[in-house]
C-alpha cells in the first residue's frame, strides 16, 4: 500500500456517538477556514463543553481532527502539483507557512518539502519508464 493511502486510512475517525456524524461532516467541510470549536458548537446548538465531551468520548480531539484533515488535503495538493508550498499552506487553512510546516511534520513524520520532493521524484521516475 502506498504511503499516501496508508496515511489517509490511518486518519479516518469513526465516532462512537451517532450525534457526531453531522458534526464531523461540518468540521470536514469547514476545516480549511479558521474553524473554532465555539463555532461548531453554536452551529449545532450545543455547549462547547458537551461537544468536547462527545468528541473526547469517541477518541477525537478537535484540533487534531482539523489538522489531520488539512494535512490530508495538503498531500492531495502536493500530488496534483502546480502549487507552491505557501499556496498549499494557506489553501488548507493554516495561518502561516511555518505553522503548516510544523503540523505537517508532526502528523506525517516528514517535512512538507521532503514529502513534495518525494512526490516530484516519483512522478519523474514514472515518466521515464
Amino acid at each position: 500500500m502506498s504511503y499516501k493511502v496508508d496515511f489517509l486510512l490511518k486518519t479516518m475517525s469513526i465516532p462512537n456517538d451517532h450525534r457526531l456524524y453531522p458534526v464531523l461532516c461540518y468540521m470536514r467541510e469547514h476545516a480549511f477556514r479558521n474553524l473554532k470549536i465555539e463555532q461548531v458548537a453554536a452551529e449545532f446548538n450545543i455547549s462547547v463543553r458537551n461537544l468536547s465531551r462527545l468528541l473526547h468520548d469517541s477518541g477525537i480531539r478537535f484540533n487534531s481532527f482539523i489538522n489531520r484533515h488539512r494535512v490530508n488535503r495538503a498531500i492531495e495538493l502536493f500530488s496534483d502539483g502546480g502549487k507552491t508550498m505557501q499556496q498549499i499552506a494557506y489553501e488548507t487553512g493554516f495561518s502561516t507557512p511555518n505553522n503548516f510546516n510544523r503540523v505537517f511534520k508532526q502528523i506525517t513524520g516528514t517535512s512538507p518539502s521532503l514529502y513534495e520532493k518525494g512526490v516530484t521524484d516519483n512522478k519523474k521516475s514514472a515518466i521515464e519508464q
